[in-house]
């Protein structure tokens, strides 16, 4: 029942936002998929930030079907799985049927998830894969498949390896799962190095360590706003924590370990966004991999658990709580454009809202669709994709070259690429 109104909200977002850009880094992504699908030499003379799993995995979908629009189902699809996986999280953890339907709906709703929602970015091909683990390593049987899991997460983003390493830490059976995590990670580091040549360390790893980081004062701008929109989270998290300490012990044990270890590894990623280039966008993991704690502390909250003289004013602020989580993405999508005042944190300066509209978008697909096929496009990469256009320099990601002394070379071709259209 919670995955069939998952799926309902889901289909409604994916039909409201349909055609919006939110996220720059998607169509980048995309391009750098269709380069691969098409022959380009990654990590040669295309430049590529990241390991190539996300790649490789989108080429294959737009094999199938040469649209973003398919690519977003597709992700779509990846995260109901997640949220399915992390359902099981908490029945393990509870027995309780409603606090097991809630966690679809509600995942689907979390504020920076609905931000994110469906975009092809590493962080939610990431996602299903730590779900995965965090229910098969709550097993001895299940060990090594997530160990198996939590090293191909490595392969789709680099910071995945907190997570991976917290999680194999917790695991029921840690020697099965470190053999097979020690097994796969060889199998990808070698089969990526046979494929794509030490260029994947030279621009995933060491032209990243040459990117500015943010100042101080723009980390504690964007941690107070990642404050705001985990409020509610945290908040159920914190209840669990005074549940535990007033000693209740969860129906499983092991999945307890499991999920508090993938949960704590999965927030420490947070420390990427010191690097220019990464913003906010890391939090839909944050917020997945916390909600079975968040909605088990809410279920002992409600339940008289962490407070059993107050039950009615604990009720009374669960649903205020509620109210709080729903009302930061319905506040977003009522004003994509500013962000949403109740989205936003109390004097914000900054809007997160929508790139472009779905009126916009299509207004600028347009516009490069009258450009001639070979002037560099001077749009961004979600309508240069959509336009099946090329970026300057046939480069999908211009960010890297312009921050990394590695790639000066890169950048020179990419300025050099004129004139550009429209």
């Amino acid at each position: 029942m919670g995955l069939t109104v998952a799926l309902a909200l889901s289909i409604a977002l994916l039909t409201l936002r349909w055609h919006q850009d939110w996220n720059v880094s998607e169509g980048t992504y995309a391009l750098t998929s269709r380069a691969l699908l098409e022959g380009g030499d990654l990590y040669g003379d295309l430049v590529v930030a990241h390991p190539p799993l996300m790649f490789v995995f989108g080429a294959g979908m737009l094999a199938l079907s040469d649209s973003l629009d398919f690519l977003r189902v597709i992700v779509l699809l990846l995260q109901l799985g997640s949220l399915g996986l992390l359902s099981v999280v908490v029945w393990r953890l509870t027995r309780s049927g409603w606090a097991t339907a809630v966690v679809a709906p509600l995942g689907v709703l979390l504020p920076w998830t609905v931000h994110e929602q469906g975009l092809f970015t590493a962080e939610p091909l990431a996602l299903p894969l730590l779900a995965g683990a965090a229910v098969l390593g709550a097993r001895p049987r299940g060990s090594a498949w997530a160990g198996a899991l939590l090293a191909v997460a490595i392969g789709v983003k680099l910071p995945m390896l907190i997570p991976a390493l917290v999680g194999l830490w917790c695991v029921a059976d840690r020697r099965r799962a470190t053999v097979a995590f020690g097994a796969v990670l060889v199998v990808v580091v070698g089969g990526t190095l046979a494929v794509f040549g030490v260029g994947v360390i030279e621009q995933s790893i060491l032209a990243q360590t040459e990117v500015d980081r943010h100042s101080p004062k723009y980390i504690a701008e964007i941690t107070v706003q990642a404050g705001w929109n985990l409020a509610p989270v945290l908040l159920g998290v914190l209840a669990l924590v005074a549940a535990r300490r007033r000693g209740w012990r969860s129906a499983d044990e092991a999945q307890w370990r499991m999920a508090v270890g993938l949960a704590v590894g999965i927030a420490l990623t947070y420390a990427s966004v010191l690097k220019d280039g990464t913003s906010l966008t890391v939090l839909p993991p944050i917020e997945a991999l916390l909600l079975p704690l968040a909605v088990v502390g809410g279920w002992l909250w409600v339940s008289g658990v962490v407070a059993p003289a107050r039950r009615r004013a604990a009720r009374v602020t669960a649903g205020l709580g509620l109210a709080f989580l729903l009302m930061q993405p319905l506040s977003l999508l009522a004003d994509a454009r500013h962000g949403g005042h109740l989205f936003l944190r109390p004097l914000s300066g900054s809007a997160w809202g929508v790139n472009l509209t779905r009126d916009e978008t299509d207004s600028q697909v347009a516009r490069l669709d009258q450009c001639p096929a070979h002037v560099a496009s001077n749009l961004t990469t979600t309508v240069t994709f959509r336009a099946q256009h090329r970026m300057p320099g046939d480069q999908p990601d211009t960010f890297l070259p312009s921050r990394s002394s590695r790639l000066a070379d890169v950048q020179r071709a990419v300025l050099a690429d004129m004139p550009r259209c429209p």
